[in-house]
């Protein structure tokens, strides 16, 4: 999941799971209001070079109308915008690894950012502390509390799927890493519940459709997660208490 701390001086997207934190850098995005700001102040300063020259009248008409920066309406467009502007970046991010994302903020701050929201899967529930007075590890600790009781539902909820089709249909659940690896490179895997300690080394080719094992490969099981999440699928890590192939499940498409 992903906590996305809202602040006008200076927001914070993290990447998280139930056990780590850490921060996403994102390029060219602006995460405070001053970072929005300095473009402003860039256009105002071609502005002013612009105006240089004119007669004195030109140059007051150029500037005439323009609110001073305690205006309460001003400020209100510059926070939207700054949120605006920095949601199109962190929604492009989130897309590309299809996770929830929880919101911390004060209630102005939150109420904005979802105005503006373009993302699908923002959870209702909400950090509703003031992110600036929280810890890295505060801040994870509070977001897991809020949302591990939906990720255990959902979890109950998918390994009973499994379990049924397993026994009903099973052409759509399989244990299987030579059948869930390609499946997830080709949009087949709906949800995938893997073990933390879940590792298999070899390679995949898409090609030809065949997986080779050896040591020092790439971690398979990395790769079907990727191909799963890439693709639109949900992925579980949970300690699933076996062995072997079996530390990887997955429900398929088809």
């Amino acid at each position: 999941f992903a906590i996305l701390a809202l602040s006008r001086g200076g927001s914070r997207l993290y990447d998280a799971t139930g056990t780590t934190i850490r921060e996403v850098m994102l390029e060219d995005v602006p995460m405070s209001l001053d970072e929005e700001l300095k473009y402003d102040d860039f256009e105002q300063h071609l502005q002013h070079h612009t105006a240089k020259g004119r007669s004195r009248t030109q140059n007051d008409a150029a500037f005439h109308g323009q609110g001073g920066e305690g205006d309460d309406a001003n400020q209100k467009k510059q926070v939207q915008r700054f949120l605006e502007h920095m949601e199109n970046g962190v929604t492009e991010w989130l897309e590309q690894h299809n996770i929830p994302l929880i919101i911390a903020g004060d209630p102005t701050m939150r109420g904005y950012y979802r105005q503006v929201n373009g993302y699908e899967y923002v959870t209702d529930e909400e950090i509703t502390v003031n992110p600036n007075g929280l810890t890295e590890q505060d801040l994870h600790l509070t977001a897991w509390d809020a949302l591990a009781p939906i990720f255990k539902g959902r979890l109950k909820q998918a390994l009973e799927n499994y379990q049924i089709l397993q026994a009903n249909e099973p052409s759509r659940a399989s244990d299987n890493l030579r059948t869930i690896v390609p499946a997830a490179h080709f949009q087949r895997v709906e949800t995938l519940l893997v073990d933390p300690d879940a590792r298999t080394t070899g390679s995949f080719d898409p090609d030809t459709n065949t997986i080779s094992e050896f040591e020092d490969g790439e971690n398979l099981v990395d790769l079907a997660i990727a191909g799963t999440l890439r693709n639109g699928g949900t992925v579980f890590s949970t300690v699933l208490g076996r062995t072997g192939d079996s530390s990887m499940v997955a429900v398929l498409r088809y």
